[in-house]
């Protein structure tokens, strides 16, 4: 095998563009420190595949191709369980990227993970990587490098046929921002390096991951009995528990083999993202099919830390999900060719005038304030992770990686061996662009995290939590879900309406009632509208045995449009007639003190837009009471189920009062009932929304009955 000892030398780091480039570059350096180290004892361990053996078979030998791309699960394997236990992809999702899945960050799914503060987020594409027979393979079987190696290389090929199969129409759907082929498959390629050397943080399922582990330490076992006392071989592998020392050279000696593998169905015109092959001093890029002329791998990622490789691709992930996300913001916020202005609490902002407590809807403005809810539900999500995977970054580089050397002291081992993380972090450390605010500051160089407007939210992952930049950063919710400005826009031009000379908001005034006119009044539990505020209200309901506490509680009155006085406004009958009525909220609480209005019709859009993102946030606090039968209402679900049935009671109450004023109105009789245009509004403007919500009609179904 040729390999380059120029490649030794190390990156020049500060020319790194982005964050994957950094990695990668440091990766490099590794490398060379774990070949330099391993070149005298990794002669036999290296695999050759038409060496593998198939104990117990009819041609038990001679029978596999040298070529990792002949190989078939069918065929050549020494997993024979059957029931598709030796198919590396059984059981895993077919989609392999996805616009609504996301990260895994859960502590039940990584290693190592501190609940909700610290820790790493396995990015979609790992939870579905082909690997499934790996937990199935037998040490008496597996139990030579070469046997490994074919086993190692099936993973590895299924694996790249998967993302191939689906990448390009993910690079279209995403108009091309989505990562290279060659680069996605750099990501799977080091993950199955995680793997094989017991490094992975990533937990499918509990039984199968202490079951894959299990295997690899015995077929590592039967590995290292195989190997000679020549050059203090095992004196070098002298860790017996978890033999990491001998899994990291092994992988270094068969890495170009896996990568050929993995890059199996790639065509032409892939290349890596930076030129590796050939020297250092003179690097070329990969021929158009991910690979290098002659036995040099052109990725490092299998020697860069697994949770930083995953935060790089979570930020790119992020920016290429805000970046589709938010066209369907500002179609549903503005319209088609900017034809309306809505904010994103669903106000018509050309007719509302905030300084007045004069608000009104419209059920266009509706999607608007779905739209918004979902996404800014979306972005607090990813806040979360962003802060959970940035602590860990500051533990990580502030310990020196020590995380090999934590599991070798759990598990008993004698080993000192720390892995190639060790060696990263004492290159990160020492460099300039090894700080933390450096890197955050190269991921928000990451291509498609630079094409985002001011309006939309700069990327800055450096500035994200300064209190002085929420309004326009990373996880700002953009300008179209802004609430309406206080005076309003102008019809056709939406511009801000100034305030007169007077300090004061020109345009309408708040109707009033006749004497003696009856309301209907309806307590509304309200939640407010901010994803946080919603969360926050909904413990304090629970919290509290009074259901109509005045600050949970909005005290609204609805009159019959017979009842509003004609107070001479040049706009009332556009805004009066046929709107069911005005409902008048009395607003008492310190600095809201003055009186707030909407017609009927805009009352009913803002009480079942509150009613279904209420819903959404208790879908979310109740999911783990509901997903398994078992544990429903059990513990400290008790207290949440109980909570959410008087909030389900308050709310027939309110909906009940709306009926009834929803029937006052005139016009109908027995022929044409009110209830035909309210079943009407919903299953027009709110069906097709609660599905895209909740992914299925199930909920539909439920409000329907």
């Amino acid at each position: 095998m040729v390999r380059s000892s120029s490649r030794a030398s190390r990156p020049k780091y500060y020319q790194a563009t982005s964050a994957k480039e950094l990695l990668d570059q440091i990766g490099q350096s590794v490398h060379a420190e774990v070949q330099r180290d391993a070149k005298k004892y990794v002669s036999e361990l290296k695999g050759n595949l038409s060496r593998a053996t198939y104990p117990k078979d009819e041609s038990p030998k001679g029978t596999t191709s040298p070529d990792p791309c002949h190989l078939d699960y069918r065929y050549h394997t020494n997993v024979t369980k059957g029931h598709g236990k030796e198919y590396p992809c059984e059981d895993r999702p077919e989609v392999r990227f996805s616009d609504t899945e996301g990260a895994q960050c859960d502590k039940s799914k990584i290693k190592d993970n501190k609940g909700k503060s610290e820790g790493a987020c396995a990015p979609y594409r790992r939870s579905s990587l082909c690997d499934h027979h790996l937990s199935y393979m037998n040490a008496g079987k597996t139990n030579t490098t070469d046997n490994l190696l074919l086993e190692v290389c099936m993973a590895a090929q299924y694996e790249g046929q998967s993302i191939r199969g689906q990448h390009d129409k993910h690079k279209l759907d995403n108009n091309n921002s989505s990562s290279q082929l060659c680069t996605v498959l750099a990501r799977s390629f080091a993950d199955i390096g995680d793997i094989i050397r017991g490094r992975d943080l990533y937990r499918r399922d509990k039984g199968e991951e202490t079951k894959l582990e299990k295997n690899l330490k015995e077929i590592f076992k039967n590995i290292y009995n195989e190997l000679t006392t020549k050059n203090g071989t095992k004196e070098r592998y002298n860790d017996t528990d978890n033999y990491f020392q001998l899994r990291e050279d092994w992988w270094e000696e068969n890495r170009e083999t896996v990568w050929k593998a993995i890059t199996c169905h790639v065509v032409s015109g892939n290349n890596y993202f930076r030129h590796t092959c050939s020297d250092e001093n003179h690097p070329t890029a990969t021929q158009g099919n991910c690979r290098c002329i002659g036995a040099t791998v052109p990725t490092y990622f299998d020697y860069v830390p697994q949770y930083l490789r995953w935060f790089e691709e979570w930020a790119e992930d992020f920016c290429r999900k805000k970046k589709k996300k938010l066209p369907n913001v500002k179609t549903n916020c503005r319209g088609e060719n900017n034809k309306k202005y809505c904010s994103g609490d669903g106000f018509d902002c050309t007719k509302t005038i905030r300084a007045k407590y004069i608000y009104a809807i419209g059920d266009e403005c509706t999607k608007c304030s779905f739209w918004c809810g979902f996404y800014k539900k979306w972005l607090e999500n990813q806040k979360q992770e962003f802060l959970k995977q940035k602590k860990k970054y500051e533990t990580e580089i502030s310990g020196g990686g020590g995380r090999k050397k934590r599991a070798a002291r759990s598990s008993g081992s004698n080993s000192n061996y720390d892995g190639y993380e060790s060696k990263f972090y004492n290159i990160l450390k020492g460099i300039p662009e090894g700080g933390l605010d450096k890197f955050l500051d190269l991921l928000n160089k990451e291509e498609v995290c630079t094409k985002f407007s001011e309006d939309e939210g700069t990327i800055d992952f450096t500035k994200h939590d300064n209190k002085n930049n929420d309004q326009k950063g990373t996880f700002y919710y953009s300008k179209y879900c802004e609430i309406c400005p206080e005076c309003g826009v102008r019809k056709g031009t939406f511009e801000e309406k100034p305030k007169n000379e007077s300090g004061e908001c020109d345009g309408k005034k708040l109707y009033t009632i006749t004497d003696y006119a009856e309301s209907t009044d309806i307590n509304v539990l309200s939640f407010g509208d901010e994803r946080d505020q919603i969360k926050k209200k909904i413990d304090e309901f629970c919290d509290k045995n009074d259901i109509n506490k005045q600050e949970l509680t909005e005290q609204w009155k609805c009159y019959e449009e017979q009842d509003i006085e004609n107070d001479g406004q040049d706009d009332y009958k556009d805004d009066v007639n046929g709107s069911g009525g005005i409902c008048i909220l009395e607003k008492t609480n310190g600095d809201k003190n003055g009186k707030k209005q909407k017609t009927f019709n805009d009352f009913f859009h803002f009480w079942v837009r509150h009613l279904l993102n209420d819903s959404i946030e208790w879908r979310d606090k109740l999911k783990k009471c509901i997903e398994d039968p078992e544990k429903k209402c059990k513990n400290g679900c008790n207290k949440k189920c109980e909570c959410y049935e008087r909030w389900v009671d308050k709310k027939k109450g309110e909906w009940k009062n709306i009926k009834d004023h929803f029937d006052k109105q005139p016009g109908f009789d027995q022929t044409f009932p009110p209830y035909y245009v309210l079943e009407d509004v919903l299953e027009e403007s709110y069906f097709p929304i609660i599905q895209e919500a909740y992914g299925d009609s199930t909920a539909i179904q439920g409000i329907k009955k």
